[in-house]
């Protein structure tokens, strides 16, 4: 049939296809050839482009002027299993498809563990994120909301003639969590403390690491080539944590930076190399990537910490050898398990002015409520252990379990609330806030709104169900600094008293399927971060220049570029 001008594809209800893409980059390499892997992604019907429902690939070259014509032919079937290394470089179409399935498979991992659905955040609620595979010839990408856009750029390479990073699994993931993340936390872009600034750029890079560390080829290739007899074993002197450090990590690190070190954020590399303790006051951890690396380096630790447990029962007690592929599967398993808490605990984080020890009460509190019993891998003890390594202490705790944000403090009334309208009726959980003021100690000149209301249903790895309405409540204060000491708020030094400052709070509303609130997560207009946030801000320009605010993702990367300028060339 045709809808427009363009021929639909439609598949059958409920199926999931699967399409071949890179595994990591074109440098990774084994017998030679460019690792590959396959991605299970949900099956829709398909426009030439490739596009769907929610992502659309428009090639379009703004260097050259060229636009791609997209394949027209066959679009729900994977012609690529077998595509040879030159095809891969130089074949648009499987570009195409190479950052299609992977945006993809992106959204849809989020969107399951999330139990619903996530919408971008562009103007007038538009409903697909383009990509343009060869946006430029330059060494970067970026996620732009003007824009509904991942733009992806290409560059002459050391070693190799082209590198397309388009073509980079990580990179393609990592510009996919920003445009998900965005939508999910419009907030998180607002200029901030130095922890949100960073945690963009770490978070993103936390879903991009796990999301290929999923990819059984890359976890075995990683590993190393079979020791001559080995038959597929691997020692138990292998698999401890130092050696799964250095085998896996350092080597993967090793292929994924050959090409892309001027421009790409090198997190792995760098959080690998981090040493523990508490950089938080060093001058060059101010900087939004270099401080994403700390939290970056918790969740790597975590990770291995995981794999190393989840090994135990595949070596055994007596044996001195485990079967490679069990290894691999093992390892795949905890990245996987690992990015659905993380992703999880998004929908427990307030909706701005957020830190690192809120994030680490938020995959707490994420886990514990799908998955009550932690005794066989104790991924929250590890979770903790892992960031108190770099000093990162939760935001919360409680009796029960360390890390997780308590159950609200004073009575809360119910009295003019409705619980099947506050499921999805912003005006009726604004109502319950207001009712409430006092008992979350909200500022009454505050402009206050609700940004969202989400009914969501999650399922734990026993099978267990979670129902949870999850509303987001925003409060902006505009005020002089002269008022500053009046809210109990430390003015920067040398700030002039007709200074006109934005104060930012919120509140994330966690109720249960009886309508009832299990968690108030946030802070107010005129909390204790207020004074560190101004001062922040102020001593980094912000008020002078109002350039951290127009600071867009584009330009956090080029940043990042900047250090090893690339020419232009001439066309691929």
């Amino acid at each position: 049939m045709l809808w427009g001008r363009y021929c639909v594809t439609k598949p059958k209800p409920f199926e999931t296809r699967k399409l071949t893409v890179v595994a990591q980059d074109p440098s990774v390499r084994k017998s030679g050839r460019i690792l590959k892997t396959r991605l299970t992604i949900p099956a829709e019907s398909m426009t030439p482009g490739p596009g769907g429902a929610r992502v659309r690939v428009i090639d379009y070259d703004t260097r050259s002027g060229t636009y791609y014509r997209p394949r027209r032919n066959r679009l729900l079937e994977d012609l690529y299993e077998d595509i040879s290394d030159d095809e891969i470089l130089s074949n648009p179409d499987f570009h195409a498809q190479n950052v299609y399935a992977i945006v993809s498979s992106t959204l849809a991992r989020f969107e399951a563990a999330l139990g619903r659905h996530v919408s971008w955040a562009f103007k007038d609620s538009a409903h697909q994120v383009k990509i343009a595979p060869h946006a430029f010839q330059d060494a970067n990408a970026f996620y732009s909301r003007d824009d509904e856009a991942l733009a992806f750029g290409y560059f002459r390479g050391r070693k190799a003639p082209w590198v397309f990073t388009c073509l980079s699994f990580d990179i393609v993931a990592h510009e996919a969590t920003h445009a998900v993340l965005d939508g999910i936390r419009p907030g998180f872009d607002r200029p901030s403390s130095p922890d949100q600034a960073a945690f963009h750029e770490a978070f993103a890079d936390i879903i991009a690491l796990l999301s290929v560390l999923q990819n059984p080829e890359i976890v075995d290739f990683a590993l190393g080539p079979d020791a001559k007899g080995s038959k597929g074993m691997l020692k138990k002197s292998q698999l401890d944590f130092e050696h799964l450090d250095d085998a896996l990590l350092f080597n993967l690190a090793e292929q994924m930076g050959r090409e892309l070190d001027p421009f790409r954020n090198q997190a792995l590399r760098k959080s690998i190399d981090l040493p523990y303790g508490n950089h938080f006051d060093k001058e060059e951890f101010l900087e939004p990537h270099r401080r994403g690396e700390i939290l970056v380096a918790a969740i790597l630790n975590a990770f291995l910490s995981v794999w190393v447990q989840r090994l135990q029962p595949v070596i055994g007690v007596q044996s001195k050898l485990a079967n490679r592929a069990r290894v691999v599967e093992e390892g795949c398993k905890a990245a996987s398990h690992l990015q659905k808490i993380a992703i999880r605990a998004l929908d427990y984080l307030p909706p701005t002015e957020v830190t690192f020890g809120d994030f680490l009460s938020a995959l707490i509190t994420a886990d514990v409520d799908v998955c009550h019993d932690d005794s066989v891998y104790n991924y929250r003890d590890r979770l903790l252990d892992a960031f108190a390594d770099y000093h990162i202490v939760p935001s919360s705790s409680t009796a029960e379990q360390k890390g997780k944000w308590k159950n609200p403090d004073g009575a809360i009334t119910y009295g003019f609330s409705h619980f099947e309208s506050m499921q999805s009726n912003a005006e009726a959980v604004y109502r319950f806030f207001v009712e409430n003021r006092k008992t979350f100690k909200a500022n009454d000149q505050a402009f206050t709104r609700v940004l969202s209301v989400r009914p969501v249903v999650r399922t734990g790895p026993d099978g267990f169900v979670l129902r949870e309405t999850v509303a987001e409540v925003m409060h902006t204060l505009r005020v002089r600094a002269s008022e500053l000491t009046r809210l109990k708020i430390k003015k920067p030094v040398n700030m002039p008293n007709a200074q006109i400052v934005e104060l930012y709070g919120g509140n994330t509303l966690v109720f249960n399927d009886y309508g009832n609130l299990k968690y108030n997560i946030g802070t107010g207009v005129t909390s204790r971060r207020q004074s560190d946030r101004l001062n922040f801000l102020w001593g980094d320009g912000e008020f002078a220049s109002r350039s951290r605010a127009s600071k867009t993702f584009a330009d956090l990367h080029r940043r990042i570029a900047m250090r090893q300028r690339v020419p232009a060339e001439e066309g691929w």
